[in-house]
């Protein structure tokens, strides 16, 4: 019997998930978690087993032969493995990554293995681990909401249509070595009690009237929300306590008559993170205010010059909607992170199709901001390798500067950390996967200017929202470990974590003393570095 209660784990026994495949540049191997993100974070699931609970038989049937159901992400009783994590009640939480998954087409090879060592049987009663049938990565496989994750994974893993939750049965099946756990126990604790200080500061400071920081932009609640809604022990999911009653409430009484979100300026800017934090609510009491936004997000996209032609190359940008009338990357990332987080919302209803944004000019307005010569012919790009494969706030200009060339008289301009994080992330939500040339650009130029220190070309202006992007981006991306120019192989992630901790105040909260972007406001810096931890938890 599977638990009602979704707070207990599905019984049986754990098992690890390894997918494998072949590319040009030699054998990749995965965790299954790896290939899936979820909604609300985006970002892999955490590492660790699966639950092996079996299957059964109905009317002489094997049922997840039947249903085709054998790991199943969603609860489900029929499935052979089970989703132990939280959030495996909730239908609108995990999409596939596609930074991660292979290309339409790509045969590969899955290996499950028991998670825990298990007595070997007697050799006169062991039976010969199975082989599994080849399996291929379908274009569905690669656009789908994932209910039920790798139904293309062979079937006939029971050598009897029986169900079983024995581990030595199991063993049987599933011969080889236990593969070793993963994670640092003792720098999650760290990690989480940081969540909790930083977590307890934003309460204390919420406005009573439901706002952080100012009532003026909402942007400034909905990272707050956010960090809220992703504490890795899930205590505000069970029930909203009032901390996040009264922030909804300023939240909702922000939305304008035609579908944005903000109090007068910096329009695009507070709707799409608004929207953001709102879907992270998982309330279909937001579902209409969501679709609204949705479509008033898509609507701001920039086509200038000829209407549906891509001559300009702030085409296919999203922008502040009042504070200038052409794109930026920042913005054009939070509008495409929110229509990512929303995207349920228009794939799963019936009738005619929700307008949506022109991905392909996306694209165009992404990769206009690149510094790569190859992809990028605008004069203003640069040919120094120092440059080579970061961004720019928007083309034609960097918050870095530019170079001049003393003897051409060109003017080159810098590539810098926080918009090239950006870049890379857009270029993720627009789902360019890993192989694509612009996104291998942008993570050599992120590796060879990889410090914590300062925001690469800005010095400390901007730090924490560059640890956060790089956070974010780097899970999207898939990265565990970086190669750094002197040849060091770090892991990002215990080093991130261990920075954030450091700099966390006595009271619980962060700041920067450089005010550039806000960033000596404890409401804003305390939400970005909060969030950090989190998908930092998460990925250890």
């Amino acid at each position: 019997m599977f638990p009602a209660d979704l707070a207990t784990p599905p019984p049986g026994d754990p098992v690890q998930i390894q997918v494998l495949w072949s590319t040009p540049d030699g054998p990749v191997q995965r965790p299954l978690e790896d290939l899936v993100v979820t909604t609300n974070q985006w970002q892999m699931l955490p590492r660790g087993p699966w639950t092996y609970n079996g299957s059964y038989l109905s009317r002489g049937v094997f049922v997840a032969q039947s249903e085709g159901s054998i790991v199943a992400l969603q609860i489900d009783p029929s499935a052979l493995i089970n989703n132990p994590r939280p959030g495996r009640g909730n239908d609108d939480l995990h999409f596939v990554n596609p930074a991660v998954l292979p290309p339409a087409g790509t045969p590969i090879e899955v290996r499950l293995r028991l998670a825990t060592p298990t007595a070997s049987p007697d050799a006169s009663t062991r039976t010969a681990a199975p082989t599994l049938a080849p399996a291929v990565v379908t274009p569905f496989a690669r656009s789908m909401k994932c209910r039920f994750f790798l139904v293309f994974l062979a079937l006939g893993l029971l050598g009897s249509p029986a169900r079983s939750h024995a581990a030595t049965a199991l063993s049987r099946d599933l011969a080889g070595d236990p593969a070793p756990s993963s994670g640092d126990h003792s720098l999650r604790q760290e990690i989480q009690a940081g969540i909790d200080r930083g977590l307890a500061w934003l309460r204390e400071h919420q406005h009573p009237e439901g706002w952080w920081s100012t009532p003026d932009h909402p942007a400034m609640t909905g990272l707050a929300v956010s960090a809220l809604l992703g504490d890795p022990r899930e205590r505000t999911r069970s029930q909203a306590p009032a901390v996040l009653t009264r922030a909804y409430a300023y939240l909702l009484a922000s939305v304008q008559p035609d579908g944005s979100i903000h109090r007068g300026t910096l329009i695009n800017y507070n709707t799409a993170i608004t929207t953001t934090a709102l879907a992270l609510a998982g309330d279909p009491a937001h579902d209409t205010v969501l679709r609204r936004a949705r479509e008033y997000l898509v609507r701001s996209q920039n086509d200038f010059g000829e209407p549906g032609k891509l001559d300009t190359p702030l085409d296919g940008g999203v922008g502040y909607g009042d504070k200038y009338r052409h794109a930026d990357l920042n913005n054009t990332l939070t509008a495409l992170e929110a229509l990512r987080f929303t995207r349920h919302l228009v794939t799963d209803r019936d009738g005619p199709p929700a307008p949506d944004l022109n991905w392909a000019a996306a694209i165009h307005f992404i990769q206009s901001c690149q510094n790569l010569p190859s992809h990028n012919a605008q004069p203003w790009v640069s040919d120094d390798p120092k440059d080579r494969g970061g961004f720019v706030y928007f083309p034609g200009h960097s918050m870095a500067g530019g170079v001049t060339n003393a003897v051409t008289g060109k003017v080159s301009l810098r590539s810098y950390g926080s918009i090239s994080y950006a870049g890379l992330l857009s270029y993720l939500y627009a789902q360019l996967g890993p192989e694509d040339p612009r996104v291998v650009a942008v993570l050599d130029w992120l590796q060879t200017h990889y410090t914590l220190d300062e925001n690469p070309g800005l010095g400390q202006e901007g730090l924490y929202y560059y640890l956060h992007l790089l956070t974010k981006a780097l899970n999207a991306a898939g990265v565990d470990h970086l190669n750094l120019p002197d040849g060091r192989r770090i892991d990002w992630r215990r080093e991130v974590a261990l920075r954030l901790l450091n700099l966390q105040q006595r009271d619980g909260s962060w700041a920067n003393e450089n005010n550039r972007w806000w960033e000596k406001d404890p409401n804003l810096v305390t939400a970005y570095a909060v969030l950090s931890l989190e998908m930092l938890w998460r990925g250890l």
